[in-house]
């Protein structure tokens, strides 16, 4: 064993607990058997047997390890690897990952580098580690490409270097796996002289000593007077009432707690561990982000703001404008200058599945798809309640609504105060001037297939013409 003084950061690193303290992604996962140990660690071993695991992953990847707890940037890293076998075109690396605030990968580091041939026994592998300024947790992922038998044990990440061969296991729950840490299971054992060595201490009445590195204590256990205990880990306790001074508690579950009794930096506290528990939504001082795997959104001061694939795609914000005073703002819908188009769709009526069909949209003038325009593009009705203001310095406005006359009602199109413009019906166009309806209509069709006429232009005194257009109608 190295120096005890020295810190595993990993958790539950002899995989003690199996895999709880770690996460575990692919079809085959990997897995942990208690019959295997390598220098008494549990051993956790990849296995796909005849599964067909070709073109697949699967990650074993410990609890996060958060840089604000970390003193310094320089750590070193070693893992134990015995790859029996791998599969065609497989391999395997183990590395040490830094992402930062908003989960994006700051760094990776390679523990040895990758393999993918098979090994005649277990290869001790070491890597130097230096945080980027940028990473806020790190963590240890063992990844299997393809298929093969991979086993990996004791690993290790701390700000102290290793002698070869040398392992510190990292913090777990069962606090009764240490001794299984050593090679040869010592067991300790006073079964044989229990009588004499209890009718000794109670024969001495002048008090007791009692020296060692761990001493355990099996029934009730009742003390009387006044007790001190330096330092304590109680795994289960009932008090009925406690003054505390000055106590460090590092960790604690407390079923029920008055919030309002919370002194000290609250929101440090709040912020540290809900980042922890939740990788994929992550609190900061300027707002919060939720990376969803496609899609990271970023709420901020000013509104949310949407980024895919590594590329800005746009928002939703309030903002003012220029030439306005401070309290003129409103709510901005705005694309970003990577990203093509933006759309207002729908899912068809009893849809909660599919995907939502366009219905009106704006696309830059580069990027319209077949079928559709630069510019905006509407999809479905549109009705026009107000009349339409038109470029220019006019003051009247268009209007689309509906004018009666002739006993029925028809599609009007003109001035918004409906005194000029045209008429559809089911056969006929009109021409509206003020009250008069002209069938505009029948008159091409009066004047159609009338080949070439001569329309006057002057007429003489005698009532002759005296000059004409020849027109082909």
């Amino acid at each position: 064993m190295a120096s005890v003084s020295s810190t595993n950061l990993i958790t539950d690193s002899s995989f003690v607990n199996a895999t709880a303290n770690w996460t575990l992604a692919g079809d085959v996962s990997w897995k942990i058997d208690n019959e295997i140990m390598l220098k008494g660690v549990r051993v956790a071993t990849f296995n796909n047997g005849s599964t067909d695991f070709d073109r697949k992953t699967s990650t074993l990847k410990s609890t996060p390890i958060y840089t604000m707890n970390l003193g310094g940037t320089q750590f070193y890293a070693s893992i134990d690897i015995y790859a029996q076998s791998f599969g065609t075109s497989a391999y395997m690396k183990a590395e040490i990952v830094q992402k930062n605030s908003s989960g994006t990968t700051t760094k990776t580091t390679a523990i040895g580098g990758s393999f993918d041939t098979a090994m005649s026994g277990w290869n001790t592998y070491t890597a130097d580690i230096t945080l980027d300024s940028a990473t806020t947790q790190l963590y240890l992922q063992v990844t299997q490409y393809g298929g093969g038998k991979i086993s990996v044990a004791r690993p290790y990440l701390g700000s102290t270097k290793l002698n070869a061969g040398d392992y510190i296991p990292g913090s777990s729950t069962d606090n009764t796996s240490t001794l299984k840490l050593f090679n040869n299971f010592f067991a300790f054992g006073i079964q044989s002289n229990t009588g004499a060595i209890i009718s000794g201490i109670n024969g001495d009445s002048s008090g007791l000593n009692i020296v060692g590195k761990k001493i355990t204590i099996s029934g009730d256990t009742t003390f009387i007077g006044n007790n001190f205990m330096d330092g304590a880990l109680i795994k289960n306790a009932s008090i009925g009432t406690a003054q505390i001074a000055d106590v460090s508690i590092t960790n604690a579950k407390i079923a029920s707690l008055d919030v309002n009794k919370i002194s000290g930096n609250v929101s440090n506290f709040i912020q540290s561990n809900w980042n922890g528990k939740y990788g994929s939504t992550t609190i900061n001082s300027t707002g919060m982000t939720v990376n969803s795997g496609g899609v990271i959104t970023d709420f901020m001061n000013s509104g949310m703001k949407l980024t895919m694939a590594g590329e800005s795609i746009g928002g939703i914000g309030v903002q003012g404008m220029t030439g306005k005073p401070n309290t003129y703002q409103g709510l901005t819908f705005w694309l970003d200058g990577n990203a093509e188009y933006m759309a207002w769709a729908a899912r068809n009526n009893g849809d909660t599945s599919m995907n939502p069909v366009i219905q009106m949209s704006w696309y830059r003038s580069n990027s319209a798809p077949t079928g559709a325009y630069a510019g905006f593009n509407f999809d479905d009705d549109v009705i026009f309640n107000q009349g339409i203001n038109v470029p220019g310095v006019a003051k009247e406005k268009l209007g689309f609504t509906t004018k009666t006359f002739n006993g029925f009602n028809y599609p009007y199109f003109g001035d918004s105060r409906l005194q000029a413009g045209l008429a559809y019906g089911s056969g006929y166009t009109y021409l509206i001037s003020g009250t008069t309806y002209y069938n505009l209509t029948r008159v091409i069709k009066a004047l159609d297939n009338l080949g070439a006429v001569k329309i006057p232009s002057a007429i003489n005194s005698d009532g002759t013409v005296k000059t004409w257009f020849n027109v082909t109608l």
